[in-house]
């Protein structure tokens, strides 16, 4: 963020006048700071400057009078969601990645509560894309895709976790010294499990999907709005321009607006690099692709020139709460199909089709004996609601019946394999089509 930038009136939303008046008036005199200059927090961490401040609260400049280091200080609003820091904290302290900044401590001061982190020294991206257009300069390809991998690489530590970041974009990342780009304010991220929860429709519009703008994000698609504010930014540092002007909360028109391509805007973009750009921009969430992971490929791809349009990794999904015994059979799978392939897991059957909705499985191996919603109930829910239509089903049982078999089979499930000592031979069996279409589709082309 830009040292004592206003938020947008977009990013006020659901906050009271007091703490709006605060955010769109900054002053460096220190009127309107949350901590004035000179406080020693917990007698240790004294404030020098504000860095920034936004709709979640402010970012100071501090100094660790013990440890002799510059450190970055965080502190909400007063009237911000109780919990909101606290959990961010939480959020940051669990992931390891060079692009993301670090978190020291957690700590309270009057009774106020405070995040403690690492005082990341650079440029805002958002203050270079500007910087370079008033210059009429744009990044160039390498730029492009060093910023790119580095914030997909830190997206792909948030997604592992569980959890969405929500608000990337140019004013949340920091160019710094060697070529280190880091990923910011985690502020408004959310778990997974908790995308229909929301309240209060919460970003920067501009970087927003239009599920998020409209309040629709469901479980499980949280990455895939990542995925998109990260299109947004690529398509930004290319062309210096956002693929769709006008967005704004309350309107979804100018959200689902074509995209021109970039090469309108600017020669020798690679076609690759296009192609993934406007696939992550896609207005459907299931049509970006299905995970920062594929993001990395395609981009590394690209980077080398190698186009991989029509292609992507094999998306295996295996349902079993013996997590144990869904690691082997992911792995045989993955042995026998080759190639490239992605593995998710599930340990029941509401799991199971929170991931088939997220992931669009390819193949999926769901167990039959599972509490609550066993598998024979999970396919059926699938055929009903038009779920996975093109995944090739395989069934795993200790011990189904003819008449589950049939019903099974009746449903489209491609085979129902025992768990005995001829799996691995049946799962071969069971997945002699999928690898013939894979050579016919090779020779085709």
């Amino acid at each position: 963020m830009k040292e004592d930038s206003p938020a947008s009136a977009d990013e006020m939303a659901g906050y009271s006048e007091e703490t709006r008046g605060a955010i769109t008036e900054p002053r460096r005199d220190g009127e309107g700071w949350i901590f004035t200059y000179g406080t020693k927090l917990s007698g240790v961490y004294e404030i020098r400057r504000l860095l920034g401040q936004g709709g979640m609260g402010q970012v100071f400049d501090a100094y660790d009078v013990e440890l002799k280091r510059a450190v970055a200080v965080k502190v909400a609003w007063p009237d911000a969601p109780e919990g909101a820091l606290l959990k961010e904290a939480q959020a940051l302290a669990a992931l390891t990645h060079t692009s993301l900044v670090r978190v020291y401590s957690y700590l309270e001061h009057e009774g106020i509560p405070f995040i403690v982190m690492e005082r990341v020294q650079g440029v805002s991206l958002v203050d270079a894309i500007i910087d370079r257009a008033e210059a009429g300069e744009s990044f160039n390809l390498a730029e492009v895709y060093s910023i790119s991998l580095a914030v997909a690489g830190a997206l792909k530590s948030v997604h592992q976790a569980g959890i969405a970041h929500r608000d990337v974009k140019p004013g949340n990342v920091m160019l710094c010294e060697e070529e280190r780009f880091v990923l910011m304010d985690f502020g408004l991220f959310l778990p997974e499990f908790a995308m229909e929860s929301q309240s209060l429709i919460s970003g920067s519009p501009p970087y927003m999907a239009p599920e998020s703008l409209a309040n629709l994000t469901v479980a499980g698609q949280g990455k895939l709005v990542d995925i998109y504010g990260l299109g947004v930014m690529m398509y930004e540092l290319l062309t210096g321009r956002l693929p769709r002007e006008g967005v704004r909360i309350g309107s979804l028109k100018e959200a689902i607006a074509p995209v021109l391509p970039p090469s309108q805007f600017r020669e020798g973009v690679p076609s690759p690099l296009e192609d993934l750009i406007l696939s992550m921009l896609q207005t459907e969430p299931d049509a970006r692709p299905a995970s920062i992971e594929e993001v990395i490929r395609r981009l590394e791809a690209a980077k080398e020139g190698v186009s991989l349009k029509g292609s992507r990794p094999k998306r295996i999904l295996v349902v079993d709460d013996n997590k144990e015994v869904a690691n082997v059979l992911a792995y045989w799978v993955s042995r026998e199909l080759g190639g490239r392939c992605e593995k998710f897991f599930a340990v029941n059957g509401e799991e199971a089709i929170e991931q088939i909705r997220a992931v669009r499985p390819d193949v999926m191996l769901l167990d039959m004996e599972m509490p609550i919603m066993n598998g024979l109930e999970v396919v059926m829910y699938m055929r009903g609601e038009k779920l996975g239509e093109d995944c090739h089903v395989i069934a795993v049982s200790a011990g189904a019946q003819d008449k589950d078999v049939s019903a099974l089979k009746a449903l489209g499930v491609v085979n129902v394999v025992m768990k005995d000592e001829h799996l691995r031979a049946n799962l071969r069996a069971s997945l002699e089509g999928l690898r013939d279409s894979d050579k016919s589709d090779s020779a085709a082309s």
